[in-house]
C-alpha cells in the first residue's frame, strides 16, 4: 500500500507538467493553483523530493560500519579544530563501542581536551570533513544521524537536478525507478560511511555529458570540476583513475592547453596528496572472492590470520590501543601482505587474470555479491551483455567511464556494490540513453 502511494506520487510529478488535460472534465482538469508555470514546477519537484526522501527512509540502511572504522571519523569530526588535525578521543571509545547499533545512531560524541586526543594516521581523511559539514549544518541531530540525513538531502537534490536535465517524461520516469528510489542505491545513500560519495565523479561526468556542455566548459567550470574530483579522491582514493579519465576526456574534446595542464596538475596532485591507505591487504583477501587452493576467503580476518602465521603477531583493529593503527606494525603488515600477493601472482597467474576479468565484467553490471556465486557469475554475464549493447549503441565514452570506475581495484578485488557505487549512476544513465527514442552519442 505504501509503495503504491509512492508510485502514485511519482506519476503525478512526472505527468503533471506535460500531461494533457480536458478543461471540461473535472476528473482530469488541472487545479488552478498549479496552472502557473513557476508554481507548478515547484509542486512537481517538491512532490518528487518528498517521494525520494520517503523512500530513503523506507529503505534506510540501519547498519553501521564497525566501530574500528566509523569511530575515528565521528569522534574526529567532533574534535576538529582550526588546525584541521584529525584526532579522536581516547576516553570516549569504550562508551561508544559497547553500545547496541540502535544507540550508536543517537550517540553524541565527546569533545575532549588535548590530553585526551590521539592522531588518526592511516585512514583516508576526506570523509572526516563530510561528517563535520553534516553535523555543523544539522547540529540538532546526533552526528551519525546528521550524516545520514546530509547524504539523503544530497541524494534528493542531485536526483532532482538530473531529472530536470533528462529530456523526456519516459527518461525521467525510468531514472526515478532505477536510480532515485532504487533500494540498492538508497542502501548506500543512507549508510554513514564514505562509499556513497564515490558518486561525485559520476555527477561531474553527467554534467559534462549533457547537451554538449563539454564543448563550452569555462576556466571557472574547470576549476570547480578539479576541486570536486580532488575532494572525491580524498574521500575515496579509488576514484583516482576515473577522475583522470574525466579530465583527459575533456582535454581531448576541447584541445586546449589549459585542459592538458589540468591533467598534468591532477597527476602531480595524486603523487603528492596520496592517501595513506594501501591496497595490499585488500588484494590479498580479494583473491578469496572466488574458489582457490590457498584457502583464502574474502573477510578481512584472513589477512590478519596470514600475518599471525608468518610473524606470530595478532592484528587488533581497535582505533584506541589496537596495533593496526601503530605506524610501524601497519607498515610491517602492509609489506607482509605485499609479499603474499606477489607470491599468489607467481604461483597462480591464470587464476589472478581470470578473477580480474570477472571483476571487470561485474563493474558493468550490478557488481559482486558476497556469498552468492550464482548471482556473481550472472552479474559477469550481464556485464558482458552491457558492454556489447553499449558498444553497439556507440556509448563509447560511457564505457570508458565505467571501465575506469572500477579499474583502480578490479584487478585484485571484486566490485562489491559499496566499492562500485560510483558506477551505478552512469550505468542507469547509459541504459536510458541506449533505449531512448532519440538515440544520442555520449
Amino acid at each position: 500500500m505504501l509503495a503504491d502511494k509512492f508510485v502514485f506520487l511519482i506519476g503525478i510529478a512526472v505527468n503533471i507538467k506535460i500531461g494533457k488535460t480536458n478543461v471540461n472534465d473535472p476528473q482530469t482538469r488541472t487545479p488552478l493553483i498549479v496552472q502557473h508555470p513557476t508554481l507548478k514546477n515547484f509542486i512537481i519537484y517538491l512532490a518528487l523530493a518528498l517521494c525520494i526522501a520517503a523512500c530513503a527512509i523506507l529503505f534506510s540502511n540501519n547498519k553501521l560500519q564497525s566501530a574500528s572504522w566509523s569511530y575515528p571519523y565521528f569522534s574526529g569530526a567532533s574534535n576538529l579544530g582550526l588546525d584541521l588535525k584529525w584526532q579522536m578521543s581516547k576516553s570516549d571509545y569504550e562508551n561508544f563501542v559497547n553500545l547496541p547499533t540502535e544507540q550508536q545512531f543517537n550517540y553524541r560524541f565527546k569533545k575532549s581536551d588535548l590530553t585526551d586526543l590521539v592522531p588518526v594516521p592511516i585512514l583516508d581523511i576526506g570523509y572526516l570533513y563530510v561528517v563535520w559539514v553534516a553535523q555543523t549544518l544539522l547540529f540538532w541531530l546526533p552526528p551519525i544521524k546528521a550524516t545520514v540525513w546530509f547524504q539523503i538531502l544530497f541524494h534528493v537534490f542531485t536526483c532532482l537536478w538530473i531529472i530536470k536535465n533528462l529530456g523526456s517524461k519516459r527518461d525521467k520516469f525510468i531514472f526515478i525507478i532505477i536510480y532515485a528510489i532504487n533500494p540498492l542505491i538508497l542502501r548506500y545513500a543512507t549508510f554513514a560511511f564514505y562509499y556513497y560519495w564515490q558518486v561525485l565523479p559520476a555527477l561531474v561526468w553527467f554534467w559534462m555529458s549533457q547537451q554538449n556542455k563539454i564543448k563550452g566548459i569555462s576556466t571557472l567550470d574547470y576549476c570547480v570540476i578539479f576541486c570536486v574530483l580532488a575532494a572525491a579522491f580524498f574521500i575515496r582514493q579509488s576514484t583516482a583513475l576515473v577522475s583522470l579519465f574525466i579530465l583527459f576526456y575533456a582535454a581531448w574534446q576541447q584541445q586546449k592547453l589549459r585542459n592538458w595542464l589540468a591533467v598534468g596538475l591532477f597527476v602531480v596532485f595524486l603523487v603528492f596528496a596520496k592517501n595513506p591507505s594501501q591496497p595490499w591487504h585488500t588484494a590479498y583477501v580479494g583473491y578469496g572472492a572466488y574458489p582457490n587452493t590457498a584457502g583464502i576467503e574474502l573477510p578481512d580476518n584472513y589477512g590478519y590470520l596470514a600475518y599471525k602465521k608468518a610473524t606470530g603477531i595478532d592484528i587488533d583493529t581497535s582505533p584506541i590501543g589496537g596495533n593496526y593503527f601503530d605506524p610501524k606494525i601497519n607498515q610491517n603488515y602492509t609489506e607482509s601482505m605485499q609479499n603474499e600477493v606477489f607470491k599468489i601472482i607467481a604461483e597462480n597467474p591464470l587464476t589472478v587474470i581470470k578473477n580480474a576479468i570477472l571483476n571487470t565484467l561485474q563493474g558493468f553490471s550490478i557488481g559482486y555479491f558476497v556469498g552468492n556465486m550464482s548471482v556473481t557469475y550472472l552479474s559477469s554475464i550481464i556485464g558482458l551483455a552491457c558492454i556489447l549493447i553499449f558498444g553497439f549503441k556507440k556509448q563509447y565514452a560511457q564505457l570508458g567511464f565505467l571501465f575506469f570506475g572500477v579499474a583502480s581495484f578490479s584487478t585484485y578485488f571484486p566490485p562489491i556494490p559499496a566499492y562500485m557505487f560510483g558506477n551505478y549512476l552512469v550505468l542507469c544513465i547509459t541504459f536510458i540513453f541506449c533505449f531512448d527514442r532519440n538515440p544520442r552519442k555520449k
